[in-house]
């Protein structure tokens, strides 16, 4: 399924119009899931430069399918470009997911070491392929991604 628009959001419900014309109500599961947007990331110009096209009511940014979601993540986190380029795990999550946003850093940082074996004073630079897919799969589990329904309300 492709996302074309948001029709409305609210909590924990996301109806959208996919590119078949279809309106399709998303519920249950994460933000993540419903918004296609697995790094949980705000609209705005980065956002849009790599897809997005629209948003939630809090303002996460909707991307047409999972894998532009994905991508926009990725390249977040390991562009050459990106502001975590040069950190390290640890300052990535601390900025990544700050105390300010009601997250935990130091926890999800234990984890994210423990199960991908990354040192957190490793740069995002200097992670090998295998260690970035491994980290966003961690991250992933980390952050609780579930997936809810599609109900079609309208073809």
């Amino acid at each position: 399924m492709r996302i074309k628009k948001v029709i409305t959001s609210s909590r924990g419900k996301l109806t959208i119009q996919t590119d078949d014309n279809k309106t399709i109500v998303r519920s249950g599961g994460t933000v993540s899931w419903r918004t296609h947007n697995p790094g949980n990331l705000k609209d705005g110009a980065f956002a849009r430069s790599h897809g997005s096209v629209d948003k939630d009511h809090i303002g996460h940014a909707v991307f047409p399918t999972y894998d532009h979601g994905y991508q926009a993540k990725y390249n977040l986190l390991f562009s050459a470009t990106s502001v975590y380029y040069n950190l390290t795990l640890h300052q990535t999550i601390h900025r990544y997911a700050p105390i300010s946003d009601g997250n935990k850093p130091n926890e999800y940082i234990s984890y994210l070491t423990k199960q991908t074996h990354i040192n957190k004073d490793t740069k995002m630079s200097e992670l090998t392929e295998d260690q970035r897919l491994s980290l966003l799969e961690a991250m992933k589990v980390f952050e609780g991604y579930k997936i809810g329904r599609d109900t079609i309300i309208e073809e």
